[in-house]
């Protein structure tokens, strides 16, 4: 079967014959959707690519191209581009080699899945889970915005630690409102524990608080009755960077229950 390739001045497209080195122009799909916006036009063939078996010949200006089958191509490794004339409306595809452009699509599909997990699995933004060492951001923990606490509790070498002079619940209730604050200058993460002077019983347990954050509401393991307990607030720190312990403290508070 014998073509002749129409070449006309209005092709967007360039192309050269792997086989021949023959160049020639081509109207890209864009381009064909804008000449045939209805179809209208037939393709007897493809050029362009080394395949298997020809079906014939496309005459040009430079020499003679391999024609192959229209649809004959690797779809995993080439792509119809665009298309020639060969007389009338009758054309070619124009069929090119994408496998590098397509390994590239996949590698950096790859690359933003990768970096969109990595940030999903370390984002701390007070709801998910510290990046190493098991510690684990509480899900509690928010940002502080407003003016630090009054009284502290003292500071251990460098690390500033909020005082709690008294706390006040309601009798046999569970939850209870209380600012547990890392302040933001400190440079590491706190984890609380509330634990009864008098038996040692330990009533809550935070996970660990970034600085600049606190919890503003616990739940108890159980609600007392209506007195006054002595308490001391256990503060256990440890490092941003690798989450080693550091110096703790222990605040003395007083949980008046009414």
């Amino acid at each position: 079967m014998e073509f002749t390739l129409e070449q006309r001045e209005n092709y967007a497209g360039r192309c050269s014959d792997r086989r021949s080195s023959i160049e020639f122009g081509y109207y890209t799909r864009r381009q064909m959707r804008a000449l045939y916006p209805s179809g209208g036009y037939a393709v007897s063939g493809e050029v362009g690519f080394v395949g298997k078996n020809p079906i014939g010949t496309a005459e040009t200006s430079a020499g003679k191209l391999p024609v192959y089958a229209a649809g004959s191509h690797n779809p995993w490794t080439h792509s119809v581009r665009g298309y020639v004339a060969a007389e009338g409306d009758r054309f070619l595809g124009v069929v090119k080699n994408v496998l590098v452009i397509r390994v590239l699509l996949v590698l950096v599909v790859l690359a933003v899945v990768s970096v969109s997990i990595f940030a999903a699995v370390n984002w701390n933004g007070g709801q998910g889970t510290a990046p190493t060492n098991g510690l684990e951001i509480d899900p509690g923990a928010s940002d502080w915005n407003e003016s630090s606490l009054t009284n502290r509790g003292g500071a251990s070498k460098g690390i500033a630690v909020p005082g709690y002079p008294s706390i006040s619940i309601a009798a046999n209730t569970r939850e209870v409102q209380i600012s547990l604050l890392n302040p933001e200058e400190n440079p590491c993460y706190f984890t609380f524990e509330l634990v009864l002077q008098e038996t040692g019983e330990s009533l809550y347990t935070s996970q660990a608080v970034p600085p600049g954050q606190a919890i503003r509401e616990v739940t108890l393991s159980r609600g007392l009755p209506a007195g006054e307990y002595p308490a001391t607030i256990r503060i256990t720190t440890n490092a941003l960077d690798d989450q080693t312990p550091m110096n703790g403290a222990n605040v003395e508070t007083k949980l008046i229950v009414s």
